[in-house]
């Protein structure tokens, strides 16, 4: 059986918007075809649904938490990096399993709602694993490592080993891990040896946080700053962190093959300079924004123009639920609509669907409407069809 769905308007990502366009798809939710009715021939009225708002495919979330989702309003906003940072050693005390088994769930079933239908996880442990393993949804692991020294790098990366070789022996057929980074100040030079050596003879996708604290860079340029300090204060030799009188980024990003697919993270203070060195270090170089994780820790936005030479490598995350009131690529994008109004929906959609899909390697299932796809699709209601844009007032409804 066949069903067909108009809307006010189609996005299919892969071409241009369809007013008044129609969706054929099967029961499964596989495109068949996207008709314009101005252009073909126009299905009977009769067996159309029709629908007022946005049809898009379903969003991609290419950075999140889950396994912090019990962590949710217990960290207090705007606090900075190292006011986060406390907050996190603050809250994430021992928590029975079951409750953090069931914020994991809840939050999984929160982005589902939100049309989310693949999604890029950090873990640092097995915490989500078995949600992951109920097939819900498609995701991509990123087991995390970070070792603050150089004493347990070789112990540390066979911990990655092992939880890598836990979640895959569960997970169903598609879903795919790699052992990544956490950000350059908390990886010694040794551990980030290993990663690079193991995600280059595995073909692995590389992440790693980036530039997400103005203290971040100060730690590699001058060995000083508000991230120093905190650490030094709580006892950790810092002394495995080089002196490089250069910033995070182009103090890290070497130590990386120049030939793997890397999303960088964040990136709040990534300047225009930092994000064409990088394009230039690296062939494949994706740029993840999670805008209200920022607005949320640091009070401050990444400046979009820096990225724009590269927008079809732009992805969004929602980061955590520690550092998120919730798990929306929808409340992301007005995020980043309502703080750059020249940006239309158009200009930001593949930033939520296709563009990460192509980085996570399943765009042939995912990201855009086209024939023998099966990417989710999304109603966007309380739009405006006129200026064909999203507004404040946009929800989304999952259709399919």
């Amino acid at each position: 059986m066949t069903h067909l769905v108009q809307a006010d308007i189609v996005f299919p990502v892969s071409s241009i918007p369809v007013q008044n366009g129609i969706l054929r798809l099967d029961d499964q939710g596989v495109i068949l075809e996207v008709i314009d009715p101005e252009n073909g021939h126009a299905p009977d009225p009769v067996t159309i649904r029709k629908v007022e708002g946005f049809l898009c495919p379903g969003f991609i979330n290419s950075h999140c938490h889950l396994e912090l989702s019990y962590l949710r309003g217990l960290i207090p906003e705007k606090a900075g990096m190292t006011g986060f940072i406390a907050g996190l050693l603050k809250a994430r005390h021992s928590v029975a399993a079951e409750k953090i088994k069931e914020a994991v769930m809840d939050a999984e079933h929160e982005m589902l709602k939100n049309g989310i239908v693949a999604t890029g996880d950090i873990s640092n442990g097995s915490d989500s694993f078995f949600q992951k393993s109920q097939n819900n949804m498609h995701y991509h692991t990123f087991i995390e490592l970070f070792d603050l020294g150089e004493e347990k790098a070789a112990e540390t990366f066979r911990h990655g080993e092992h939880l890598r070789d836990v979640l895959m022996r569960d997970m169903p057929e598609g879903h795919s891990c790699s052992i990544v980074p956490h950000a350059p100040y908390t990886v010694s030079k040794k551990l980030m040896s290993l990663l690079n050596l193991c995600a280059y003879e595995n073909n692995y996708l590389v992440t790693m946080h980036s530039q997400e604290s103005a203290g971040e860079n100060e730690i590699f340029i001058s060995k000083t700053g508000p991230l120093y300090d905190l650490f030094t204060g709580m006892g950790i030799d810092m002394s495995y962190i080089p002196k490089t009188g250069f910033n995070s980024l182009r103090s890290t990003l070497i130590h990386l093959s120049n030939c793997q697919k890397i999303m960088l993270v964040h990136n709040t203070y990534a300047s225009a300079a930092d994000v064409e060195w990088a394009e230039k270090y690296a062939k494949m170089i994706y740029w993840c924004l999670c805008p209200n994780a920022n607005l949320y820790i640091e009070d401050r936005l990444p400046e979009i123009r820096n990225f724009m030479k590269h927008r079809e490598r732009i992805t969004l995350g929602t980061d955590s639920l520690a550092s998120n009131h919730g798990l929306s690529i929808l409340e992301e994008m007005k995020t980043i609509s309502r703080s750059n109004p020249d940006l239309t929906f158009s200009d930001i959609l593949p930033w939520a669907t296709i563009n990460g899909a192509r980085f996570f390697g399943i765009d042939k299932i995912f990201g855009s409407f086209e024939k023998g796809k099966r990417p989710g699709i999304n109603l966007l209601e309380n739009t405006d069809p006129v200026r064909q844009n999203i507004t404040q007032a946009t929800t989304v409804r999952k259709l399919f």
